[in-house]
């Protein structure tokens, strides 16, 4: 055990007197490194407060920190990535109620007998980049090995400690401008609420305009090394630019009918399709399907007819809003706030804000019909009807869950609007690039681009990013474009291979994946993922 301590526990002077904001607290856990097959022990675990550290050492470090942190003023403890990670270190602190999105523990309760409940949240849901955008030292990991930590161990605890002094600022930074928020799009949403009003949907219309939300497009249209001047640009925020440049519906839908008018906002058309609308199938999102039904949105539809990329046949019915808008004024104020930010060298902002101005649109297409409220109590504890057991843990802890009534279905027609004015941009800079190669979202690679605003910062301008002698295209989200024997830009979602990994597969190879990090299930148990990468 040791300790790092600049205030004596329990002493709170972060908040003004009269702030009724709880006490912000951050805290890490430092493990084992990382190795295939072996699920890491935690080894130290590092709290920190307004003008406080103290970290524990051994293996009962965080059965010790359990006992240090009950003797807090009730607050709020933020763990980075805490919701995949760590907190399965501390599933026996937990109680109470849980909030889980898309398998992550965003919020929960401990119990402590002394000070009443903290509450634990994963801060990336707020926060959802790496901590080293912000700031992060360096260490060498396998400096955490067993057999030489303890020669190492005041370089670890300076380590651990910056990552909760750099994570303490950041979070009392997020809630001294934006509250207590629990993510990045409610945080968003509530914003954009402060400028903006638009209607919510009923079931039904949810149901009959989801089928015009797609996400963004990805797509390779050549596969393999190819050799050649190559370009990557891409849109200065896409999808900022989308809701500020395009009118979006924001009401109920108004009318149907069989034509084209000035108030639609989606068109269910037949006809041959040249590359440009989207069809979903098993495989995702598609953009090859010659001949169907298709189900776009006015500016996809605008756009490939004015590209000639769309021959239609009939037009099966139009969905017409008559209450429509931009959301110019939201965008340009976050936008000019981030730039302000960027000036005045407060990157802390300028991260908040990018953040915000590109979360917004996503919470418009949440859809609730999957949404479950938890709850975790003692094996012996009777939660009441309706609650079904998911996770049984021997006789430590049971994971209840029940379908949850609290939600908002927001109007995901805006969204649609939104990502379908996206794929628009994208669909005529495609056209209007040599040699396109792949595109994804917001970027195009490509020989070259013309006939588009090249801009370095203006929204919605194409700035180029990069420039290459050669790329390999081995996926959807599995290429890499090299300057001579230099990557200059890589993507391998799913995976983490090398640059030259990806070319290999490229060009036909069988690349094996084994995930060194564990994913932790509720029940406490890991799961290692392993993975022959090939091309698709």
């Amino acid at each position: 055990m040791g300790q790092i301590v600049v205030r004596k526990p329990g002493i709170q002077t972060s908040q003004p007197s009269g702030n009724k904001q709880r006490p912000i607290y951050t805290l890490d856990i430092e493990t084992d490194p990382f190795e295939y097959m072996l699920v890491p022990e935690p080894f130290v675990i590092g709290f920190y407060w307004d003008g406080g550290f103290k970290y524990f050492w051994g293996k009962d470090c965080v059965a010790e920190m359990r006992d240090f942190i009950a003797g807090f003023p009730p607050g709020i403890i933020y763990i980075h990535n805490g919701g995949r990670f760590d907190l399965f270190y501390l599933m026996e602190w937990l109680t109470g109620k849980l909030m889980i999105v898309n398998s992550r523990i965003i919020k929960c309760g401990m119990n402590t007998d002394s000070s009443g409940a903290h509450e634990i949240r994963d801060s990336y849901a707020i926060m959802p980049f790496a901590l080293k955008q912000y700031k992060k030292d360096d260490i060498d990991y396998n400096k955490l090995k067993k057999r030489v930590r303890n020669k190492h161990r005041e370089e670890i605890i300076r380590y651990l400690k910056s990552d909760c002094v750099y994570l303490y600022e950041l979070c009392t930074s997020f809630v001294g401008r934006f509250g207590e928020q629990l993510t990045i799009g409610s945080t968003a949403m509530k914003e954009l609420q402060k400028i903006h009003k638009f209607d919510d949907l009923t079931e039904k219309q949810d149901a009959d305009l989801r089928a015009y939300y797609y996400g963004g497009r990805v797509q390779y249209f050549k596969r393999g090394v190819i050799k050649g001047p190559v370009k990557i640009f891409d849109v200065n925020s896409m999808y900022p630019f989308a809701m500020r440049d395009f009118s979006h519906p924001i009401g109920k839908p108004s009318y149907v009918s069989d034509e084209i008018t000035k108030d639609t906002c989606f068109v269910l058309v037949e006809g041959q399709n040249n590359g440009a609308f989207p069809v979903r199938d098993n495989s995702g999102i598609r953009f090859d399907v010659r001949n169907g039904i298709f189900a776009v949105t006015i500016h996809e539809y605008k756009a490939a007819i004015s590209l000639g990329l769309f021959e239609p046949k009939r037009i099966i019915e139009c969905t017409n809003f008559v209450s429509r808008s931009s959301f110019a004024k939201f965008v340009t104020t976050f936008y000019d706030l981030r730039n302000e930010a960027k000036a005045s060298g407060n990157d802390t902002y300028s991260l908040f804000y990018k953040f915000i101005l590109n979360s917004a649109y996503g919470k418009f297409a949440q859809n609730p019909e999957n949404y479950f409220d938890y709850q975790i109590t003692d094996a012996s504890e009777y939660v009441g009807e309706g609650w079904e057991p998911c996770f049984i843990v021997d006789d430590k802890y049971i994971i209840y869950k029940k379908p949850s009534m609290h939600f908002t279905r927001h109007n995901v027609a805006t969204a649609a609007s939104i990502t379908g004015a996206a794929r628009s941009v994208l669909m005529r800079a495609i056209a209007k690039a040599t040699n396109p190669i792949y595109c994804d979202t917001d970027s195009i690679i490509c020989e070259d681009l013309s006939g588009v605003e090249i801009h370095g910062s203006n929204l919605g301008a194409w700035k180029l990013e990069s420039t290459g002698d050669k790329i390999a295209v081995a996926g959807k989200k599995l290429y890499a474009v090299f300057n001579g024997k230099e990557c200059v830009k890589h993507a391998c979602k799913g995976v983490r291979i090398t640059p030259e990994e990806i070319e290999r597969v490229a060009s036909g190879d069988v690349v094996q994946f084994n995930k060194e990090s564990p994913s932790f299930r509720w029940d406490g148990s890991a799961i290692f993922i392993s993975r022959r990468v090939r091309a698709t």
